[in-house]
């Protein structure tokens, strides 16, 4: 008994005195199997040699097998499935002959029976047509003096149901009835009391952080986490199924209890875990995710249910842990991608994790180099401190939070009276301000109107009939300052030219721009009059250039030199212009050249500057717009569109060109549908009387 109360010694200590020594505890454990296990005692009938099995009751073919095959009987049976008989002898030594005697088997899996000298002693679990286990609760029997033969040979039969799993203990033994009642107490604590004690545990911090769910929402990681640990509690109740007070089998059979707790469970439990590193790390989910997520968790918990074998049930039960490991797959590739943003939160998580990381990793070594079959324990209590190193975690944010309210409460009325102070210092800062900016938005207002006035002044045609030319436009800018310039260049009521451009830009930069370039265009059209066109824009962009300096504003435009009834244009970059013929041809005018290309008042840019002549007829007309005009749009964020500016003019090309104007003017409006104009509007009509 000495390595039985180090160990319980152990475990008392461990969970009720000194949670650090978690490490220590199992330290002793390893150090009590390997060196306990060479130690045998003399008053316990070892049951280890002479084993042999058979798949018939009668033993007509038996075969040898030793006890550390015990864990996996179903590889036995070709199918895998059904029943198996295992054998052995013992004597009684004289120091157990006057004592009353019991039979130690263990965790059984599915159901036994066993036999001593063909008599019927005890029961575990439950046969076809209704199989079903014990749990993980071991099993012993008293075995009555009278069946025994106590001074020659005893056989020891077992009757044992497998389906796919089946296993019986790899170490049975015969001793005295209070000898095997401690053995099976201590083995009972740690396979299946222990477990069904975290359970209850485990259920109550799982309400425990849904009670706070419910307190703060907002805080998902404690609905993610309370559900973790509610659904982690109910599959540890199926390893100590055998301890429940009352049965919750519900009448299920052993595959249909596996297919509820083994895979539906477990697999919402993954689920769960996922869930909650994604929330604490505040990781808000894809709604396409989301939704792959919920229904991959439906599949891989519904489809096992369809199994109708065992066998067929672990295929699918594995399928579905393939499935569950991508997502806690994603789930390790953000946290290390959180890790590489030095994310707090994703150094606790891993702190966090770090007992049940250890667990996994101390019950495998324990597993590979000792006979102690109670690892998954090891794994239970590395869960156990990984939950209550979150719920930590949850209490002392919840300490933080309820220290800084009664410091809030106890210290009101001077933090009322520091934010008060401050906040009207920063009313006085922002009055202060507020008032510089009226201010400035006055002189502004004043600047801009003064810049709108002189452009008015500047834009106002005098003049718009001639002797063989009308001229009908309408103009409105964007602001009070345009950016679209337009003129008519004439000489004793003769009309020598016709100009439309578009600054870049809006408001007063690019309205001073077009004052600036007004002058220069004028000036340079009159004084190449009698040169060729093309060359009279290249120097118009040189001037400009020069002119305007580092101001980054360029323009578009048309300029049109008129002799006798025939017009020479050059577009610099500008919207196509539409001819409109007294018989009813409309089309655009298209470059004069295909390679023609660049705009006005960029240095540095290639430029090719073509003009193109046309003769008009009398009732023959040319429309002039900029892009403000193509670029209305409608509430359905459409474009007017110079295809629609074509069809219209098509559609009423005998019109006066007044009337032309103001029907295009309306139809703008009526297409925009009282949108806010985004842009100036500039539309001129040049008719030949």
């Amino acid at each position: 008994m000495l390595f039985k109360d180090i160990k319980m010694i152990a475990f008392f200590y461990v969970v009720f005195v000194n949670k650090r020594s978690f490490i220590l505890f199992f330290i002793i454990l390893l150090f009590s199997q390997v060196y306990g296990k060479s130690q045998k005692k003399d008053n316990i009938i070892y049951l280890e040699d002479n084993w042999t099995y058979s798949v018939s009751e009668d033993f007509v073919s038996e075969i040898p097998i030793i006890p550390e095959k015990f864990d996996h009987l179903a590889d036995l049976l070709p199918t895998r499935r059904g029943y198996i008989w295992v054998r052995t002898t013992f004597t009684i030594p004289n120091r157990l002959k006057g004592k009353n005697l019991a039979i130690y088997l263990g965790v059984t899996k599915i159901a036994q029976e066993c036999y001593i000298n063909n008599h019927y002693i005890g029961t575990t679990g439950s046969f076809p047509p209704h199989a079903m286990f014990n749990g993980e609760k071991p099993s012993y029997y008293q075995i009555p003096r009278e069946i025994l033969n106590r001074d020659g040979t005893n056989t020891v039969v077992i009757k044992i149901w497998v389906d796919t799993v089946g296993k019986i203990n790899k170490n049975p033994m015969i001793s005295d009835m209070l000898e095997i009642s401690q053995i099976e107490k201590v083995n009972n604590l740690f396979s299946s009391v222990i477990p069904f004690t975290i359970s209850i545990f485990l259920f109550l911090i799982s309400l425990l952080y849904l009670f706070f769910y419910f307190i703060r929402p907002e805080d998902k990681s404690n609905k993610s986490f309370g559900l973790l640990t509610f659904f982690s509690s109910f599959y540890l109740l199926t390893i100590s199924y055998g301890e429940y007070p009352f049965p919750l089998n519900f009448g299920l059979d052993f595959l249909a209890f596996q297919k509820v707790f083994y895979s539906m469970i477990a697999f919402i439990t993954m689920h769960y875990a996922v869930s909650f590193i994604r929330d604490f790390l505040n990781k808000v989910y894809k709604p396409a995710y989301q939704f792959v997520r919920i229904i991959s968790l439906l599949i891989i918990c519904i489809v096992p249910f369809f199994a109708k074998t065992s066998k067929t049930f672990y295929l699918l039960m594995y399928i579905g842990y393939d499935i569950a490991a991508i997502h806690f797959i994603s789930s390790i590739v953000l946290i290390i991608q959180c890790l590489k943003k030095k994310n707090f939160k994703a150094i606790t998580l891993l702190i966090g994790f770090s007992p049940v990381l250890f667990s996994l990793l101390l019950a495998s070594l324990i597993h590979f180099f000792t006979t102690f079959q109670y690892t998954r324990l090891i794994i239970i209590f590395g869960w156990q401190l990984t939950i209550l190193t979150f719920l930590g975690y949850l209490l002392l944010n919840y300490v933080k939070l309820f220290s800084r309210v009664e410091y809030v409460n106890s210290n009101l009325e001077k933090i009322v009276k520091t934010k008060t102070e401050e906040l009207q210092k920063a009313n006085q800062y922002l009055e202060e301000k507020n008032s510089a900016l009226e201010f400035e938005k006055k002189q502004t207002v004043m600047e801009l109107k003064l810049a709108a006035k002189l452009q008015e002044s500047f834009y106002t045609l005098k003049n718009t009939s001639f002797k063989d030319w009308d001229v009908n436009y309408y103009f409105k800018p964007f602001e009070s300052v345009s950016g679209d310039l337009y003129d008519l260049y004439q000489d004793n009521n003769k009309l020598k030219g016709i100009g439309i451009f578009d600054i870049s830009g809006h408001g007063l930069a690019s309205g001073l721009v077009t004052m600036l370039v007004k002058n220069i265009i004028y000036k340079d059209f009159f004084n190449g009059y009698k040169n060729d066109l093309v060359d009279v824009v290249y120097k118009m962009n040189d001037h400009i250039i020069e002119q305007k300096g580092h101001i980054e504003n360029y323009l578009t435009g048309i300029i049109g030199k008129i002799k006798d009834d025939e017009i020479e244009i050059v577009n610099a970059g500008h919207p196509q212009p539409i001819l409109a013929r007294r018989n009813g041809e409309v089309s655009f005018i298209t470059k004069a050249d295909d390679k023609q290309c660049g705009v006005i008042g960029i240095t540095d840019i290639p430029l090719l500057f073509a003009s193109k002549k046309i003769k008009l007829n009398k009732g023959d007309f040319i429309v002039f717009y900029t892009d403000g005009v193509s670029e209305i749009k409608d509430t359905n964020n459409n474009y007017y569109g110079k295809k629609r500016l074509l069809q219209i003019i098509e559609q009423n090309y005998s019109m006066p060109a007044k009337d032309l104007t103001d029907l295009i003017v309306q139809d703008l409006y009526s297409f925009g549908k009282n949108q806010e104009i985004k842009d100036d509007i500039t539309l001129m009509i040049l008719s030949k009387k």
